[in-house]
């Protein structure tokens, strides 16, 4: 009994707490010394009990000019602030008149960090996602992360929608990181989410990619897929699945693309043509001795000798 006192007591303190930073917060213009006060009344209604509003609290006031003792850097104080509201976010109650408020606290925090690594893991209002494609340009090791039911639901899939090409190369590049780190796994989860909202050219992309990463069966995939029957593609994707099927042993199928190649272009470009005879010469080569090592190994024989 008295540990359900003391845990109602605790509830109800932090509820206080909370009630009055949020009035101080509201009461007029937050400025400095506002800020102050809203950030201690958080951090004491958390330390009662830790509760999706003081977190809030604690966060946007922090966001004019409070700042938490000892964290060093202004990043590191940004992400402090982001992990408050990533929590009020998520534990908050959806249907609260304030979750829209949270939300837009997340998204401007987000943007005023110039990062696209975003974490909405609720529903967004359509506003808040219209600003969210409103980001800096991505550069090397800036990604972005958006629960898959938003994905699909809240972004058109419209081919006119252009936050899909944008999605396309947010995946494809942090698809690229993972094949450099090794993460196989990974890299074709995102490359799969990709291949989803890509236009044909970043589909030729991603499977070159795939080639030079070392996963040639889905860059083969991607291939077949784009040109169909294998006749509309580009010389250049063309001459890439030509050189794929010869990487992974399929030499018959090499031999199939290189020949339509030297047959589509092979008259206008001297040097494609020089290549695709060099690659089908080696290719007969390679079957032939390859044949013959078969025949060795365990060929029919006659009269006690191998026939060949």
């Amino acid at each position: 009994m008295a540990n359900v006192f003391k845990e109602t007591w605790k509830d109800l303190r932090s509820e206080t707490l909370a009630n009055k930073a949020y009035r101080i917060w509201n009461k007029r213009e937050p400025d400095y010394e506002t800020a102050i006060k809203v950030r201690k009344l958080a951090d004491k209604s958390i330390e009662c009990q830790d509760n999706p509003r003081a977190r809030y609290l604690r966060a946007v006031a922090m966001a004019k000019g409070a700042r938490y003792p000892g964290t060093g850097t202004i990043v590191a104080e940004e992400m402090n602030k982001i992990d408050d509201l990533v929590y009020a976010v998520k534990n908050y109650a959806p249907d609260s008149e304030e979750i829209a408020e949270y939300h837009r606290a997340l998204v401007d925090a987000y943007y005023r960090l110039n990062s696209n690594r975003i974490i909405l893991e609720a529903e967004v209002p359509q506003t808040l996602l219209d600003k969210i494609s409103f980001l800096p340009p991505i550069s090397s090791g800036k990604f972005v992360d958006i629960a898959d039911d938003l994905r699909l639901t809240r972004w058109n899939r419209s081919r006119d929608d252009p936050r899909l090409g944008q999605l396309a190369d947010l995946y494809c590049e942090r698809g690229e990181m993972y094949i450099a780190q090794g993460k196989a796994k990974e890299a074709l989860n995102d490359f799969a989410v990709a291949l989803e909202f890509a236009n044909d050219g970043k589909k030729s992309y991603i499977a070159r990619v795939c080639q030079l990463g070392g996963f040639p069966e889905m860059a083969i995939c991607i291939y077949s897929e784009l040109g169909g029957c294998m006749h509309s593609l580009g010389r250049f994707d063309l001459l890439e699945l030509a050189r794929t099927y010869a990487q992974t042993g399929k030499y018959d199928a090499a031999l199939r693309e290189y020949r339509l190649l030297l047959e589509k272009e092979g008259g206008n470009l001297p040097g494609l043509k020089k290549e695709c005879e060099d690659a089908i010469g080696g290719l007969m080569a390679r079957m032939e001795e390859e044949r013959l090592e078969k025949i060795l190994a365990n060929g029919p024989k006659k009269n006690g000798a191998l026939y060949l």
